[in-house]
């Protein structure tokens, strides 16, 4: 997705709404760059499942059918039903199709100060009713309430002209193909090249860099040499480093796939992703995939065997860690994170004016009841990146204003990272490489 600040003012709007919903813009060159099935696929659902509500407010939904090739009936969507669940009753909303999507809107009485959920039913030109999730009503899709949630305004005369600079360089790759350097693709026409699509931070501090580009993923210790791991499939991933140092990878768009690497780079599991269109991976104990906002699925079980598309849908949550964070409109969003003690604690923070809410990069829980929250802001002028520091009473201790990240990383969730103790980091490109820059924000 270009940049929103180099766009025309009548185009800002459009694109506002595809970074809240499924970042159709960016999955683009994933999709494109993806092998093409030798066969017609299945329709496949994209889907930006919401996971907090504001009691009372109506909630918009929206499902785009995707298949290969374009032309097939399974996307000419004729009919559309969603079923809420709320207050222990389900209720059938009728949806709108038009332009090939679904809508619907449940109503604000349905959303309640316990939450509801929903899953929907659409129907193609054949006449074949598919789901989505694909469990229906036994893993309906669930979404939680704001109620009791610590209202915070910001200032009515924050700006994001007043951006931080870096406190340090943390890691500078120089675009080439040797040993600490990462790869660029040659620019297309009317289009940007592309350098690596995601960074993460490991456990002792280790930077691993997908460069696709050279078909490897590059290790980066604090201290020691850096070391090269082959990439499964030379298409764009995102990254994640688990605590024991796993390196966790899932391709980007549609029928990717997720694997496992051990520290020296052999593989330890290759995942098929049956939902949605991967965008994120996490690795931790298990390894979950993002396919779609607010949908993390499971992709193997503890033995280290793929889960099978039903295993998935079972096992679909709204956030590897707990942390969760919803627009709530253009000038608006929610968060919540568990607290150590048990419950949730959650902010409603209210933008100034003219100000607008972007992507959800993360929310981090902290030791101390608190979290991080990472937002892409941005108004008429720019994008930036608010990251808000709360208590574990929801209270704003702080806020970092950081200035927009690459936006040539495929992996555009994952452009801006949470370091250990107290740091946040985030990539940019520069006419002579890859620089990921460092930002204290906890003393």
């Amino acid at each position: 997705m270009p940049s929103l600040s180099r766009l025309p003012l009548q185009r800002r709007a459009a694109v506002a709404g595809l970074v809240a919903g499924v970042l159709v813009g960016s999955l683009a060159g994933a999709i494109a760059r993806a092998p093409a099935p030798t066969r017609p696929a299945r329709a496949r659902i994209l889907h930006a499942a919401p996971v907090l509500a504001v009691p009372g407010a109506p909630v918009d939904l929206r499902f785009v059918p995707i298949c290969e090739p374009v032309e097939s009936p399974a996307c000419d969507l004729r009919a559309a039903t969603l079923h809420v669940r709320s207050a222990g009753a389900w209720t059938a909303v009728p949806g709108t199709v038009e332009g090939g999507e679904a809508t619907f809107r449940v109503p604000g009485e349905l959303v309640t100060e316990a939450g509801f959920a929903y899953h929907a039913e659409l129907t193609s030109a054949t006449g074949a009713t598919f789901p989505y999730p694909p469990s229906g009503a036994r893993h309906p899709i669930a979404v939680a309430s704001t109620a009791g949630f610590r209202r915070v305004a910001l200032p009515a005369d924050l700006s994001l002209d007043e951006l931080r600079s870096p406190d340090a360089t943390e890691l500078f790759l120089p675009w080439g193909s040797g040993p600490g350097e990462v790869g660029r693709t040659r620019p297309g026409r009317g289009a940007d090249p592309l350098g690596p699509s995601s960074f993460a931070v490991g456990p002792s501090g280790e930077i691993a860099v997908a460069d696709w580009v050279n078909g490897r993923v590059a290790v980066f210790p604090r201290r020691g040499p850096s070391r090269e791991l082959p990439l499964p499939e030379r298409t764009t991933v995102d990254v994640a480093v688990a605590p024991d140092g796993r390196i966790g990878l899932v391709g980007l768009g549609l029928g990717a796939r997720a694997w496992e690497l051990a520290p020296d780079g052999r593989r330890l599991g290759s995942y098929p992703l049956a939902l949605g269109a991967p965008a994120r991976v996490a690795a931790g104990d298990d390894l979950r995939a993002m396919v779609a906002p607010g949908q993390w699925v499971p992709v193997r079980s503890p033995g280290g065997e793929p889960l099978a598309p039903a295993e998935q849908d079972a096992g679909r949550a709204a956030s590897p860690t707990g942390g969760r964070s919803q627009d709530l409109g253009e000038d608006r969003f929610a968060a919540a994170w568990a607290s150590p003690g048990g419950g949730t604690v959650g902010v409603l923070v209210d933008l100034p004016p003219g100000m607008n809410v972007g992507l959800d990069y993360f929310v981090q829980p902290l030791g101390d009841g608190g979290a991080l929250v990472a937002r892409g802001l941005w108004d008429d002028t720019r994008m930036a990146v608010g990251v808000f520091r709360f208590s574990a009473r929801g209270e704003l201790l702080d806020l970092s204003l950081l200035p927009e990240p690459s936006t040539r990383m495929d992996a555009r969730f994952s452009t801006v990272r949470f370091a250990p103790p107290g740091a946040v980091l985030a990539a940019y490109d520069r006419p002579d490489g890859l620089a990921i820059e460092r930002f204290e924000v906890i003393a």
